[in-house]
């Protein structure tokens, strides 16, 4: 009862970023809220949540483009949250009727002619919860253009070129004063007083820093920002007494299909942030 109900939004909707690349807090959005609703509401209430049933026709539509009859899933072996979220994504890829398989990065071998599992079964099409700039800082991204399969990566390189908040000066300057996007540049924040400092290739918040009139009202820590930094115009993020809160819009298969709330005691949204489940009255 504590969390706001919103129901009208008067303020212009932005852009604040695009994550391209890894997909956590899906578990919530498509499953943890969904439940929360039933379980309060029964059928009475709605939701803007058609995650799940999505992610399985989105399968059922990429499993005839797969190029072997074994799907790998992979994270990193520390993270809970990230196994939590690549084992819900396998899951629906089961129900769409594909033969999958977990590995953890670290187990991911080469044999000098292509990837292979532990059982030394040849990776064909792998979905990965791993960040490509950190593979691109491996030796074992080296042997990705010397795959003789020349395996599906999912999400695909390309999603680094999105993944990179240098998208949003570029999308800036190419189309400036647009409603949907705030002012953003590269290397300095120009004439503007009020801004946010975030480092290229930075999440969940981290090594952020919030300026208004020329001062640092608000920063975080981390280990990002040798890559550079975007300076964004300072966002009005929608604010009552419980916290300051952004949406955030998942995109599956190409349309929108589900909406999170992520709401902070402070005005960056960090991995601290809450999450809020929604309904529509």
């Amino acid at each position: 009862e504590n969390h706001p109900i919103v129901k009208e939004y008067r303020s212009q909707i932005k852009l604040l970023e695009f994550n391209a690349d890894t997909p956590t807090s899906l578990f919530e959005c498509g499953v943890v809220q969904w439940l929360w609703m039933e379980n309060y509401f029964g059928e009475t209430k709605d939701q803007f949540n058609s995650v799940h049933d999505k992610l399985i026709e989105t399968w059922k539509m990429l499993k005839p483009y797969l190029k072997g009859q074994t799907l790998h899933f992979s994270c990193v072996r520390e993270s809970l949250e990230d196994l939590t979220n690549i084992e819900y994504i396998r899951d629906c890829a089961i129900q769409a009727g594909i033969n999958t398989k977990l590995i953890y990065v670290d187990e991911i071998g080469w044999n000098n002619v292509n990837f292979v599992d532990l059982e030394e079964e040849p990776i064909t099409d792998i979905f990965k919860l791993y960040p490509w700039e950190w593979m691109m800082n491996e030796l074992f991204a080296y042997n990705i253009k010397n795959d003789e399969i020349n395996a599906n990566w999912i999400e695909p390189a390309w999603k680094m070129i999105l993944a990179n908040k240098a998208i949003l000066a570029i999308l800036w300057e190419l189309y400036p004063n647009h409603p949907l996007l705030l002012e953003t540049y590269l290397d300095s924040p120009k004439e503007m007083k009020n801004y946010v400092k975030k480092p290229l290739l930075s999440r969940e918040g981290a090594n952020v820093e919030v300026v208004k009139n020329g001062e640092i009202s608000e920063k975080t820590s981390g280990e990002y920002g040798e890559e550079g930094f975007v300076y964004q115009a300072l966002a009005d993020l929608h604010h009552e007494k419980s916290g300051y809160s952004i949406i955030g819009s998942w995109i599956i298969g190409q349309e929108a299909c589900g909406i999170t709330f992520r709401e902070s005691d402070q005005f960056i949204t960090t991995d601290k942030s809450r999450f809020v489940p929604h309904i529509i009255e």
